[in-house]
């Protein structure tokens, strides 16, 4: 695959094999977002990881963790997931609309390179919300966001998406929408 062929994508809902990774590149793709960039790491990954542990798991009930891979026409189960995730998206119906937590395509595949990317930029983050939106049959491409990272807020070309999708952040809901003692884990986990 070059950067000038086009990404043939197909997607699959997220599975339970899915979740340390989702978890890992969450937590570190919003770890310098706005909100998170200036709280200690030892109280942001404890508190972060916990809220977690809720969101994902609510948000898979409803088909709402949805996983982008390269479509290479294979159909068989077991060789799709073990398909390298492109992309996923974390979201779910929220008062009408859609809500998406988390919205990450992967950079590249070699652990350690943090500079460019193979994968970004190429629509992948894009499909994913239509997805999403096709999914939940939101009525209107508005949508609302809980999670933004340093790359959504403060690249040019993700602030101007977010403007012609009249995406709207609303921090509240990722707490509002938690159950009561989540804080201290003894709240039960949606499985």
């Amino acid at each position: 695959m070059t950067e000038e062929q086009p990404i043939l994508l197909a997607f699959r809902p997220g599975v339970e094999s899915d979740v340390r990774y989702l978890k890992n590149t969450w937590l570190h793709a919003f770890r310098d977002g706005e909100g998170a960039k200036d709280i200690p790491n030892s109280v942001y990954f404890h508190y972060e990881e916990k809220i977690l542990r809720y969101i994902i798991p609510r948000c898979s009930n409803v088909g709402g963790v949805i996983v982008a891979y390269e479509n290479d026409h294979v159909a068989e189960w077991d060789h799709i997931i073990d398909r390298p995730i492109l992309g996923y998206i974390v979201a779910e119906p929220f008062e009408g609309r859609l809500l998406v937590h988390m919205c990450y395509v992967r950079g590249f595949d070699k652990p350690g390179k943090r500079t460019g990317s193979k994968y970004r930029k190429r629509g992948i983050g894009t499909a994913l919300l239509q997805e999403a939106m096709r999914k939940f049959k939101t009525p209107t491409n508005e949508f609302m966001y809980t999670y933004r990272t340093k790359m959504c807020w403060h690249e040019f070309n993700f602030r101007q998406a977010l403007k012609r999708a009249r995406a709207t952040y609303v921090l509240y809901p990722k707490y509002s929408l938690l159950p009561k003692n989540w804080e201290t884990g003894d709240a039960p986990i949606d499985e």
